[in-house]
């Protein structure tokens, strides 16, 4: 009768599925957390940008950024000729 043969595995190769399922997670929150920081960024600039354009901006005047990037528009009014608007 043959006796059953021992296989052994190193000790590196019973880790390579774990580290590389921590890996991919560590870095799937990396991603998240750069994403969250592009985000914040991009909402200071954009405040920045509306409050910086309102204050130059004279009642009835329009400016409109049109670019592959970005389109955005601005239109200063008094309140009494938003009943007139469309929007």
């Amino acid at each position: 009768m043959k006796e059953p043969s021992l296989t052994v595995i190193p000790s590196n190769q019973l880790f390579d599925d774990t580290e590389e399922i921590n890996l991919k997670e560590q870095n799937l929150n990396y991603q998240k957390e750069f994403s969250n920081k592009i985000t914040s960024q991009l909402n200071k600039t954009i405040s920045l940008l509306t409050l910086s354009l309102n204050n130059h901006l004279k009642f009835g005047q329009t400016l409109t950024i049109n670019i592959s990037e970005v389109f955005m528009s601005f239109e200063k009014l008094l309140i009494d000729f938003l009943s007139n608007k469309q929007i």
